[in-house]
C-alpha cells in the first residue's frame, strides 16, 4: 500500500479513536460528579410522573424546555434511576456531537480540518462539563451541529441532487423543531439560521440572476420555504398542549424569567475562552490563545471558503445580538451563557481551522518543524484539558457544590450526620416547596453511603424525643456531626480553626466538624452552638435557636437551653407556626431529659436477628397507680423482614400478668438496618389496686399476624421472653 494511502487510511479511522477517547473520558468520572441544584430540581419534578404526564408536563410552566432530558430521566428511572444511569443520555448526545461535527466539517472543509475540530471537541473541558448535565445541554449542542449541517447542504453549498436538497431542508426543519423541545432558548439559533438563509437567498438572487422569477422561486425559494414551514409545523404540534399557558405567562411577565445580572461580556466571555472559567487562575492567557486560533481560522476561511466563513460567523455573532436585544426589549428575560452553549461548536470548528492553517503555514516555512508544532500543540491542548477536568471535579465549575460533596464523601463516615443551612433560590420556592439546594444536592450525592443529611430548619424532627427512636443513627455512643454553611461573609472567618474547612470557589462555604460527644444530642448542640454566629438570615437564626434549645434540654444542658430559648423569642418571626414551635420547645424544657444510654446492661439475643443490649427504668421502685417509664435498647444483627411487635409484661409471684402493654416499635423492625443501635421508650401504667410485693418485668418480640414469639437464645423463662428485672412495689402510704 502506498504511503499516501496509509496516511489516508489512518486519517479516515482516526475519528473513531477520538470518539472512543471522548466516550471513555466522559464516562470515567460520572459517579464522581455531584448533582447540581438544577439537575436535582429536574429529577425531583419529573421522576415521579407517568410517561403520559411527561408528554405534557411542561404545562406546569408553559415552556417545553428540557423535554428530551425529562424523557430520558423517566426512562432511566425505570431501570434504577442512579446518577450514573441518569447521565448516560447526556454522554450519548455528547459523543454523537463528536461524530456529527467530524462529518459536517469533513463535507464542508475536508478531512484535516474535521480531525482538528473533533480533537478540540474531544478534549474540551467546557464540552465535558455539559457532557454530564442531566438537563440536556449536550443534546442542545448536538442539535445545533446537525441542523446547521443540513442547513448548509440545503443551501446548495454541497453538490446534491434536487431530491436530496429537499430531503436536507426537511431534515433541517425536523431537527430544528425538535431542538426547541430540548431547550427553549434554541429559538435564538433558529432565528440566526433564518437570518442566514435570508442573506443567502439575497446573495443568490444577486449573483445568479435567474432567467425567470418562477425558476428562481421553484429552485431557490420553494425548498427552504417548505422546509421552514415543516419545522414550524413540528414546533406548533409540540407546543400545542402548552400554548395557552405560555401566552398567559408572557402577558403576566411571569417570574420564570428573571432579570439577568450578567453583562454582555460576561455572557460572551466563556465562549471566547472555553477554558477560562476553569483554568484562568492557572493560565490567565489561555483564552487569548484560543481566541487567536478562532481569528486565524476565520481569516483562513474567508480566503478559501467564504460561504462557510459566513455561516460560522453568523452562528457566533447573531445569537449574542439576539440575546442582547431580547434583554433590552424584555427586561425580565433571563439570559445565561449556558443557554447559548450551542455556539460552542462554531468556536471549536473555527479554532480547528485556525490550528490547521497555522500548521500549513509552518510546513510551508519549515517542513521539518511541522511535527514539533503538532506535538507542542497537542501537549498544550491535553494540559489545558487536564486542568479543566481537575477544576471541574473540584467544584470550580459550579460554585462549591462539587467541592463540598467530594470533601464530605471522602471525610465523613457512612453513619455521620450532616446538617445543612438552607440555601433556597426563588424558583425553588415555586417549583419544590419545602426543599432547598443544600439537602437535595448533598443527599443525592451521598445517599448511597447512608449519611443522614438534614437542613437546619427540618432539624426539629431530629431534636424531638420521638425522633431519636425514628433516626437510629442518633443513638450511636460516639456520633459525628458535620454542618454545612453557604454564603458565609468574609468577616466571619475560619482562620486558625482546624474544625472549619473553607471553600472559596464561588461564594464562601464553610464545613464545620466533625463534632463528637457522648451522645447525639450533645454533639448536635455543640455543632449548632458554633454555627449560630455564622448564620445571617433571621428566619434561619430562629429555626436554629429553637432546635438548639431543644437539643440542649435533651442532653441535660438546662441553663443553656433556657438562654437559647430566650434568644429565639427575641428574634421570633411574626407567624403562627413560629409560636407553635416555640411552645413545643418550652414543653420539652419542662420534661425530664431523654434517656440516651441504658442504665442496666443486658445481652439477650432474639432470633439471631436482634440483641437487647439493656434498659432504663424510671422509677425503679414504683407504687401502685404510678406509670413506669421504660426504655429498651436494641442492636440489629441481621436483616428483619417482619414488623415484630414488642410486649411488656409485669408478672406476680404466681406468674400472672398484672399489667402489660403491646406496641410496634418506631420505626418498625422491617426498617431497621444491620448494625443500627436504637431505643424505644414506652410507658407501663401500674394498676391502682396492685398489692405490694415483688414482680417480674418481662419483654420480648412477637409476630402480630401469627402471635409467634421471636426465640430467645439461652431462654431462662421458658416462654421466649427476656426477664429484665424484679421490681419491688410498695404501698403508696409508705412513700
Amino acid at each position: 500500500m502506498p504511503v499516501m494511502s496509509k496516511m489516508s487510511f489512518l486519517k479516515k479511522y482516526a475519528v473513531f479513536g477520538l470518539i472512543l477517547i471522548g466516550f471513555a473520558i466522559r464516562i470515567s468520572f460520572l459517579n464522581d460528579i455531584s448533582v447540581s441544584p438544577d439537575e436535582r430540581n429536574v429529577i425531583d419534578k419529573f421522576l415521579p410522573v407517568s410517561f403520559g404526564e411527561l408528554l405534557t408536563i411542561t404545562t406546569m410552566h408553559g415552556f417545553p424546555e428540557h423535554a428530551f432530558a425529562n424523557i430520558f430521566i423517566w426512562l432511566s428511572n425505570q431501570v434504577g434511576g442512579q446518577v450514573f444511569i441518569l447521565r448516560w443520555q447526556a454522554v450519548v448526545f455528547a459523543v454523537l456531537t463528536l461524530a456529527v461535527t467530524y462529518k459536517a466539517v469533513q463535507k464542508m472543509l475536508g478531512q484535516n480540518y474535521a480531525l482538528a475540530a473533533t480533537l478540540l471537541f474531544t478534549f474540551s473541558g467546557y464540552h465535558m462539563l455539559f457532557s454530564h448535565r442531566i438537563r440536556g445541554y449536550s443534546a442542545m449542542i448536538f442539535f445545533a451541529v446537525a441542523s446547521t449541517y443540513f442547513l448548509w447542504r440545503g443551501m446548495g453549498a454541497h453538490p446534491v441532487t434536487p431530491r436530496a436538497r429537499w430531503r436536507d431542508w426537511l431534515l433541517f426543519a425536523l431537527i430544528s423543531g425538535l431542538s426547541i423541545y430540548n431547550q427553549l432558548f434554541t429559538t435564538t439559533l433558529l432565528a440566526t439560521q433564518g437570518i442566514v438563509v435570508a442573506v443567502w437567498l439575497l446573495l443568490r438572487a444577486w449573483h445568479q440572476r435567474p432567467r425567470s422569477a418562477g425558476e428562481f422561486f421553484q429552485q431557490q425559494i420553494l425548498p427552504p420555504l417548505l422546509g421552514g414551514l415543516g419545522g414550524l409545523l413540528v414546533a406548533i404540534l409540540l407546543f400545542t398542549p402548552i400554548l395557552p399557558q405560555f401566552f398567559r405567562n408572557f402577558v403576566a411577565d411571569d417570574s420564570h424569567f428573571v432579570v439577568s445580572e450578567a453583562s454582555l461580556w460576561a455572557t460572551l466571555s466563556p465562549y471566547l475562552a472555553v477554558f477560562e472559567e476553569y483554568s484562568g487562575s492557572v493560565w490567565p492567557w489561555s483564552w487569548l490563545l484560543f481566541l487567536l486560533l478562532i481569528g486565524v481560522g476565520l481569516i483562513h476561511l474567508i480566503r478559501i471558503k467564504p460561504e462557510v466563513a459566513g455561516l460560522l460567523a453568523g452562528w457566533l455573532v447573531l445569537p449574542i445580538l439576539l440575546a442582547t436585544i431580547s434583554q433590552i426589549l424584555i427586561p425580565w428575560f433571563y439570559v445565561r451563557e449556558r443557554y447559548i452553549v450551542y455556539m460552542l461548536p462554531a468556536f471549536m470548528i473555527l479554532a480547528g481551522v485556525g490550528w490547521q492553517a497555522l500548521r500549513q503555514r509552518v510546513r510551508r516555512v519549515n517542513p521539518a518543524a511541522e511535527k514539533s508544532f503538532l506535538g507542542a500543540s497537542l501537549v498544550v491542548i491535553l494540559l489545558i484539558s487536564f486542568i479543566s477536568i481537575t477544576a471541574y471535579l473540584n467544584g470550580a465549575t459550579y460554585g462549591n457544590w462539587q467541592a463540598v460533596s467530594n470533601f464530605l464523601a471522602g471525610q465523613a463516615d457512612a453513619r455521620d450526620l450532616i446538617v445543612c443551612e438552607p440555601f433556597q433560590h426563588g424558583w425553588e420556592a415555586d417549583d419544590l416547596p419545602g426543599t432547598d439546594t443544600c439537602t437535595r444536592n448533598l443527599t443525592y450525592r451521598l445517599e448511597q453511603q447512608r449519611q443522614f443529611i438534614y437542613p437546619i430548619y427540618n432539624l426539629y424532627t431530629i431534636a424531638s424525643r420521638r425522633a431519636f427512636t425514628e433516626n437510629p443513627i442518633l443513638l450511636d455512643r460516639n456520633p459525628r456531626v458535620w454542618v454545612v454553611l453557604w454564603g458565609v461573609p468574609e468577616s466571619l472567618g475560619a482562620e486558625g480553626d482546624k474544625s472549619i474547612t473553607a471553600f472559596e470557589g464561588l461564594g464562601r462555604t464553610l464545613v464545620l466538624g466533625p463534632f463528637t460527644a457522648e451522645n447525639a444530642a450533645t454533639a448536635l448542640s455543640q455543632a449548632l452552638s458554633k454555627t449560630q454566629t455564622m448564620i445571617q438570615d433571621p428566619n434561619t437564626q430562629f429555626a436554629l435557636l429553637i432546635r438548639l434549645a431543644d437539643l440542649q434540654a435533651l442532653s441535660g444542658q438546662t441553663s443553656a437551653a433556657a438562654a437559647s430559648l430566650a434568644q429565639a423569642e427575641r428574634v421570633m418571626p411574626s407567624r403562627e407556626t413560629a409560636k407553635e414551635q416555640l411552645a413545643q420547645v418550652r414543653q420539652h424544657l419542662a420534661e425530664p431529659p431523654l434517656v440516651l444510654t441504658p442504665a442496666h446492661l443486658l445481652s439477650a439475643e432474639l432470633g439471631n436477628q436482634v440483641l437487647l443490649q439493656g434498659y432504663s427504668l424510671t422509677p425503679e421502685q414504683p407504687f401502685p397507680g404510678q406509670p413506669l417509664q421504660l426504655t429498651l435498647f436494641w442492636h440489629v444483627l441481621a436483616p428483619i423482614s417482619t414488623n415484630y411487635a414488642t410486649f411488656l409484661h409485669l408478672r406476680n409471684e404466681a406468674n400472672q400478668t398484672v399489667a402489660q402493654v403491646d406496641f410496634t416499635p418506631s420505626p418498625p423492625p422491617s426498617h431497621w438496618w444491620v448494625g443500627d443501635s436504637l431505643n424505644d421508650q414506652r410507658q407501663l401504667l401500674l394498676p391502682s389496686q396492685l398489692p405490694a410485693g415483688q414482680y417480674r418485668l418481662l419483654a420480648g418480640l412477637y409476630d402480630p399476624q401469627t402471635l409467634a414469639r421471636l426465640p430467645v437464645k439461652n431462654d431462662t423463662t421458658g416462654e421466649n421472653a427476656v426477664e429484665l428485672t424484679r421490681i419491688i412495689i410498695s404501698n403508696q402510704s409508705n412513700q
